[in-house]
């Protein structure tokens, strides 16, 4: 019985770790593109709310939020990047993991996410403009030739 409850315990700390699970109560229409930042213990996350992604009707289809953590493992802290698809009734339906915070979106307007993108021709940070339209994309493209 005492190693049933051990092995409960386990899966439930690596389960949640400090990471929201609930990001239903982040999407709210004054908090678009305003940082929110959960604190634990050990982790934080950084949520950006984006906005909609709507139909030709103007009916949400998804929600969209840009998604920093970071996690202490031992003695290093882990970073995450990660993009996330909600449907209308706010349950998560797809998460991008991106390689970096930078590539996560800044802006997410008229079903179009806006990413800000190292050049490397130009040796310049330069606007990469992805339509992503009505449907959850097979691939999240941050940059030219940089997909996730």
């Amino acid at each position: 019985m005492k190693s049933i409850l051990i092995v409960i315990l386990i899966t439930l700390f690596f389960e949640t770790n400090g990471q929201v699970n609930d990001y239903s109560k982040y999407i709210k229409d004054q908090l678009i593109n305003k940082k929110q930042t959960v604190k634990t213990h050990d982790d934080k996350e950084d949520i950006v709310y984006l906005g909609k992604i709507k139909n030709h009707n103007g009916e949400v289809l998804f929600y969209v939020l840009a998604i920093y953590s970071e996690v202490q493992a031992a003695i290093e802290i882990h970073g995450h990047s990660n993009v996330l698809y909600l449907d209308k009734k706010k349950v998560l339906k797809k998460q991008f993991d991106l390689g970096l915070p930078d590539d996560l979106p800044f802006k997410l307007k008229n079903n179009t996410l806006y990413f800000h993108y190292f050049n490397h021709k130009t040796k310049k940070t330069e606007l990469f403009v992805n339509q992503v339209g009505t449907e959850i994309p097979k691939l999240l493209c941050v940059g030219p030739e940089d997909c996730y």
